[in-house]
């Protein structure tokens, strides 16, 4: 409308009519460009955080399959980079491209009233344009898709680095580490350059080139329609100012293309994301939700890793008896640990089943199963927050001061807290960092004991500990977990002796199970650990 209004100007109409027709479509522009950026910058604040939200919660309830094939820097980066470009990137191809495409419709219609041969010149301008969305839009792809990469691998490096600190001085590798993050840096800061000054060059040069190129174009091929006669002077002017709203909308179109092309890369590996199955969780999740009691069986149980197909685990057989403790022992590497993750479903097994009072544990629902069950490992996670926050992690239910004082006491840990200003609301530091490792240990027992399972699978809990404190938690899971199925994955004598039933693996296979006495007379493998830990402990090797 602008460039009607402004033409009858120009033509010598200067009625009060006219004058107030233009204000009024100038002020009516002006007001709704400055609404369309508020609604288009509100619109992409939301569509990222739709996106990260997504993107997360497809990541939380992947199967392990999918975590195995990516590297963590690749998630994150997914999470972080890769879910904001492209939040914001659809709100622009869904806001821009229709309606540039309208405002050049509209604009056609328009110089259609004054002379069609006005178009005419539109060929070469469409032609230019096209060009230019072929060649720099695969530039900018491959570019876009290498900046993303690199953001993900630097973005995981420190992450894993600044978590690591402690260690990297305590082997003196600061320099090390700091010419590291500068080439990691440097990695990132050269495909950068690339793709904001090089790429940004070039984008800029066509942009100003083309608008260049399009009003000389457009204004030789009027002069030559207006001195033949084919149009007028008012027509003139209107195709003048048409043909900069026709140009800026080809900039605007060939923009918004180059930036999809750009997160064309990124959608590939969200894609393999959504792609990957998940594990139905919450109110998706299906199955039995009463989860039977009884004895756990593991009834010829095969598994090989889908990524590359080796097998871990094959013809295993035992029976885990309910309310009694087993420990399920072997060399390192035989698949202690694949049975555990078996049995927490985070795997399923390729051959056989698991059974608990006789039903197989995949038909049951995944919540109900992993609520029966409280899992410690030998690095107990501990993430940054409060003291309370670290203990009360994954519990579901307000939990009382009374509790908590009741398990940290059964674990040993009350007397420490009462030494702090701030007691159970004491922040803690990333991963638990300011705590010693049996404290974390601690934490992480009395957290399970919160949970008040029917099953506890403790994985190798004492094996960074010093002796003092790795006896004190052996006598934790002997005393406080009575009449609990508990399940401990070790190589301590120890538990070896202690515990109610022993299942033996070795290379992925069964070698025995039954009570210690009898294993030391029936099974080599276990009569050899037996024998390799008694002689650590005389000689000290």
């Amino acid at each position: 409308m602008v460039p009607d209004a402004t033409a009858n100007l120009f033509d010598g109409d200067f009625s009060t009519g006219k004058l107030w027709g233009v204000a009024q479509t100038l002020l009516i522009s002006l007001l709704l460009g400055l609404i369309s950026y508020i609604v288009r910058v509100f619109a992409e604040s939301r569509s990222v955080l739709a996106a990260r939200t997504s993107v997360w919660e497809r990541m939380v309830n992947a199967k392990m399959e999918y975590y195995d094939a990516n590297d963590p820097a690749s998630r994150l980066s997914m999470v972080t980079v890769d879910a904001q470009t492209m939040g914001a990137g659809l709100v622009q191809l869904f806001i821009f491209i229709p309606t540039m495409v309208v405002l050049m419709i509209s604009c056609i219609i328009q110089l259609l009233a004054y002379t069609p041969k006005l178009l005419m010149i539109l060929w070469l301008l469409v032609s230019m344009h096209i060009i230019y969305l072929i060649f720099v839009g695969r530039w900018q792809q491959k570019l876009g898709r290498e900046l993303a990469g690199q953001i993900g691998d630097l973005t995981g490096y420190l992450a894993e680095r600044i978590r690591n600190l402690p260690m990297i001085k305590s082997f003196a590798a600061e320099q090390q580490e700091d010419q590291n993050g500068i080439e990691a840096t440097g990695k990132l800061y050269r495909i950068n350059k690339k793709y904001n000054v090089d790429l940004g060059a070039v984008v800029a040069v066509y942009q100003t080139m083309a608008g260049v190129a399009s009003t000389v174009a457009a204004v030789l091929w009027d002069c030559y329609l207006l001195k033949t006669g084919q149009t007028d002077i008012t027509s003139f002017l209107a195709f003048s100012m048409y043909i900069a709203s026709i140009n800026m909308t080809f900039l605007v179109i060939a923009t918004v293309w180059t930036f999809i092309k750009d997160f064309q890369g990124r959608a590939t590996r969200i894609a393999r994301l959504i792609e990957a199955p998940t594990e139905l969780t919450g109110k998706k999740a299906a199955g039995a939700q009463d989860v039977p009691s009884g004895d756990l069986r593991v009834e010829g149980v095969g598994f090989r890793y889908q990524s590359n197909g080796v097998s871990i685990l094959s013809g295993i057989d035992f029976v885990i008896p309910q309310g009694k403790v087993t420990a399920i022992v072997g060399p390192s590497g035989s698949g202690k640990t694949t049975l555990i993750k078996l049995l927490e479903r985070l795997y399923s097994p390729t051959e056989g089943c698991i059974t608990i009072g006789g039903v197989d544990i995949e038909t049951l629902n995944l919540d109900s199963w992993r609520r029966k069950l409280s899992y410690v490992v030998q690095d107990a996670g501990v993430f940054s927050g409060t003291l309370r926050q670290a203990l009360c992690y994954s519990v579901d239910w307000e939990v009382s001061e009374t509790e908590l004082i009741r398990v940290t006491q059964a674990v040993g840990l009350y007397d420490y807290i009462q030494t702090l200003t701030h007691g159970f609301d004491t922040p803690l530091a990333n991963w638990g960092s300011s705590l010693s490792g049996g404290q974390r240990q601690r934490i992480a027992i009395a957290r399970a004991m919160l949970r008040d399972s029917d099953i506890y699978i403790f994985d190798e809990p004492t094996s960074a500990l010093d002796p003092e404190s790795a006896n004190a938690i052996s006598r934790i899971i002997f005393q406080h977990f009575q009449g609990k199925t508990v399940v401990i994955i070790s190589h301590e004598l120890n538990y070896m002796a202690q515990a109610d039933h022993i299942v033996v693996v070795n290379m992925g296979a069964m070698a025995g199970s039954g009570s210690h006495e009898a294993l030391m007379k029936d099974c080599p493998v276990y009569h050899d650990l037996v024998q390799e830990q008694s002689y650590q402990e005389v000689f000290g090797v």
